[in-house]
C-alpha cells in the first residue's frame, strides 16, 4: 500500500483567494492595477462533523484520535503511543507572529521611507491586514481523526449512510477512494478531518501500527508545511496588494512603462515578506527569477519594451501572459536594486509621482539618470 502526501487546501474566506496583484484586470490595459482584498463573506459553508463509522470505536491517545474496529484497537493505540514527533517547520504562524512584534518598528519606518506613504497608512495596514492574517492562520488547529479500516469496510459504511468530505464513493467500481487534498476554511467555523489509514485484511497487529503510525507522522508533517506555506503566500500577496492600492495604481503608468511598477510591487513585497518570515530575500528572489513550470509563456521571450495592450490577449492566455511579465519585472528590478541599493527606491517613485516619463524610453533614461544602470537589453527577449 502506498503512503499518501497529505495537500493540505487552505481556503482563505476573509480576504480572498490567494491571487497575485495585476493578474485580474483584463479592461484596465492602459494603467497599473491592482487587485483588491475580497470583501469578507457573511456566511461560511456548515462545518463537518465527524459521523462515527457503524460498529467502530475511538482510540485516543494525547491528542489524537482514531477511528477502528474494536478488534484492532491495541494495535491501533500502540500506534498512537509511538509516533514520532513532526518536524516543526521555523515559518509557522506563530513564529511570523513574533517576527513582526519584534520588527514592526523598523518596517514601519522601512515601508514609510521606500514607499512615500504615511506612518499611519503602513502602521493601520500591519496591525490590521498583516497581523490579523496571521493570528487567523496561527488559530487554525482543526479536530482531526484517522479512520483505520479496509477499502472494503469504509464502502461498506458509505453505503450505510456514513461519509466525510475526502472519501468518495465510485458506485461504477464499488470502491471508495480518498483524496488527499483536505481543504480548510480560515475565518469560517472549523470542520473535522477525517483522514484514511488503509489497511489490508489480514494485516497483522504490527502491519496495523506501522500503518497508522505512517499516516499519522505524515499528516502531522504536512498539515503544520502547508499551513506555512500558505501563510507566507498569504503574506507575499497582502504586500504587494498594499503596495499596487496605495503605491502603484496611482501613477497611472501606461502599459508600456507598466514593468517598473510591477517590479517594485513584487521586489518590495519580498523584501517585507522576508522581514517577518525570516526567509531570506535572495531566496525569493531566486524563485522569482524561475519561470513558473506551469506557464507556457518563457520570461525570456518577452520584449517588456513594447508589451501587449492586455486587452488584445486571449482569454486563455492573459493570465498567463501577466503571470510571466510580472516575474521578468521583478528581475529586472531586483538585478537593479542588488546593484544601486534600495535607497533608489523613493527617488524613482518621487520621479514618477512628479510626472510619468512620455513613453518607456524616457523611462529607461530616467532609471539611468537615478542608478546609472541601463537596462534596455534586460527587457529585450534574450533568445
Amino acid at each position: 500500500m502506498s503512503v499518501l502526501k497529505w495537500i493540505v487546501v487552505f481556503a482563505v474566506a476573509v480576504f480572498g483567494a490567494a491571487t497575485p496583484a495585476l493578474c485580474q484586470s483584463p479592461t484596465a490595459a492602459q494603467t497599473l492595477p491592482a487587485t483588491q482584498p475580497a470583501t469578507a463573506p457573511t456566511t461560511f459553508p456548515a462545518p463537518y462533523v465527524l459521523i462515527m463509522p457503524p460498529g467502530m470505536v475511538q482510540v485516543t491517545v494525547g491528542e489524537r484520535t482514531a477511528l477502528c474496529l474494536p478488534e484492532i484497537a491495541d494495535a491501533v493505540k500502540a500506534a498512537l503511543e509511538h509516533v514520532p514527533p513532526a518536524t516543526r517547520p521555523t515559518t509557522l504562524p506563530s513564529d511570523m507572529l513574533a517576527n513582526l512584534a519584534a520588527a514592526r518598528d523598523g518596517l514601519i519606518s522601512q515601508m514609510t521611507a521606500d514607499l512615500g506613504v504615511s506612518k499611519d497608512q503602513v502602521t493601520s495596514f500591519l496591525d490590521n491586514g498583516i497581523k490579523t492574517e496571521l493570528t487567523r492562520m496561527a488559530n487554525i488547529k482543526p479536530r482531526a481523526y484517522v479512520m483505520v479500516c479496509t477499502e472494503r469496510q469504509v464502502t461498506a459504511d458509505i453505503k450505510a449512510g456514513w461519509n466525510a468530505p475526502q472519501f468518495h464513493y465510485n458506485g461504477v467500481m464499488d470502491q471508495t477512494f480518498f483524496a488527499s487534498a483536505v481543504q480548510i476554511v480560515v475565518g469560517g467555523p472549523p470542520s473535522d478531518v477525517v483522514v484514511w489509514a488503509e489497511i489490508n485484511a489480514g494485516d497483522s497487529p504490527a502491519d496495523i501500527t506501522k500503518t497508522v503510525t505512517t499516516t499519522y507522522q505524515s499528516f502531522e508533517h504536512s498539515f503544520p508545511a502547508s499551513n506555512s506555506y500558505n501563510t507566507i503566500s498569504k503574506t507575499n500577496e497582502l504586500f504587494v496588494n498594499f503596495i499596487g492600492i496605495s503605491v502603484m495604481r496611482p501613477l497611472k503608468l501606461p502599459t508600456s512603462e507598466s514593468w517598473i511598477g510591477r517590479g517594485l510591487m513584487f521586489d518590495l513585497a519580498a523584501k517585507y515578506t522576508a522581514i517577518i518570515t525570516g526567509i531570506s530575500r535572495a531566496e525569493v528572489a531566486r524563485v522569482m527569477a524561475m519561470d513558473n513550470p506551469s506557464n507556457p509563456i518563457r520570461m525570456a521571450t518577452l520584449d517588456l519594451t513594447a508589451v501587449h495592450d492586455l486587452g488584445d490577449i486571449r482569454d486563455e492566455y492573459r493570465m498567463s501572459y501577466v503571470d510571466a511579465i510580472n516575474h521578468k519585472s521583478s528581475v529586472v528590478v531586483e538585478k537593479v536594486l542588488d546593484k544601486a541599493g534600495d535607497g533608489v527606491v523613493p527617488k524613482i517613485l518621487a520621479e514618477l509621482k512628479s510626472n510619468v516619463p512620455a513613453d518607456n524610453e524616457a523611462l529607461i533614461q530616467l532609471v539611468r539618470k537615478i542608478t546609472g544602470m541601463d537596462v534596455t537589453d534586460d527587457l529585450k527577449p534574450s533568445n
